[in-house]
């Protein structure tokens, strides 16, 4: 009997402790703390969510950015205000927890709005020049034109081999160029990077651009931290290579 006792509270100590038994859910409390916020939108830190992703339950920060939430050691708690990353932090201990979150993704957003303006401005006049031209396809007819029937061979060939044909291309290309020269200046440019690196100094900060702007196609695939955490290595290697090392 006392063998079988024995087994028994062996198996709760190894197997209970791992499924919550003796464990005691207690109150953690925190403050969310909103960095440069950058519009009344989110410059208030009751608009912050805070997640119990093990629990599945939430909460708001106060006005303060105060918060209190139910959680064990090993929890994971997500931070979430529309329009800003998520944080996510892994519970160490019942201590008073102070959470950062960087709203200088909204200066990101700021300048895309703006880029895409500029873009609603530049392939207006492109049109524009187009229709001054007579060009309606852009110089790039679509085959259709050479049918028999419904289509318009003149047209065709006007839009493919004139000189306003060729002028239309020429012209599109180059809003096409600035527009892409736009997109990348609207997420890496003197302020990100001075964000990222304060310490950089205006001298270096040009050189710096010309040796590492990244292409279109990396930027389109990088999130704001992936791209933060691309100026940090390339500036280390930055100065590594300006001092010989």
């Amino acid at each position: 009997m006392i063998r079988y006792a024995l087994i028994l509270l062996l198996f709760i100590v190894l197997f209970g402790t791992n499924n919550g038994y003796g464990q005691t859910s207690q109150i953690l409390t925190g403050t969310v703390v909103l960095e440069q916020p950058a519009t009344p939108a989110v410059s208030k830190s009751s608009a912050v969510r805070i997640t119990n992703l093990n629990k599945q339950h939430s909460t708001h920060a106060d006005n303060l950015g105060n918060f209190s939430i139910n959680g064990h050691i090993g929890d994971s708690l997500e931070f979430y205000s529309k329009g800003l990353p998520k944080r996510l932090i892994v519970i160490k201990s019942y201590a008073h927890l102070t959470v950062y979150l960087d709203s200088t993704i909204l200066l990101d957003e700021v300048a895309i709005a703006a880029q895409r303006n500029k873009k609603t401005d530049l392939k207006a006049t492109a049109a524009a020049y187009s229709k001054h031209n007579s060009i309606y396809f852009n110089g790039r007819p679509p085959i259709t034109l050479l049918s028999p029937f419904d289509g318009s061979p003149i047209t065709f060939f006007r839009e493919l081999l004139s000189k306003d044909g060729k002028k239309v291309r020429r012209f599109n290309r180059f809003v096409d160029q600035q527009l892409e020269l736009d997109e990348v200046e609207a997420r890496f440019n003197t302020t990100v990077i001075k964000q990222v690196i304060p310490s950089i100094s205006d001298e270096e900060i040009e050189k710096f651009k010309t040796a590492y702007t990244p292409t279109l196609t990396e930027l389109r695939k990088w999130s704001t931290y992936e791209l933060y955490d691309y100026i940090k290595t390339s500036y280390k290697q930055f100065r590594k290579a300006d001092n010989g090392e």
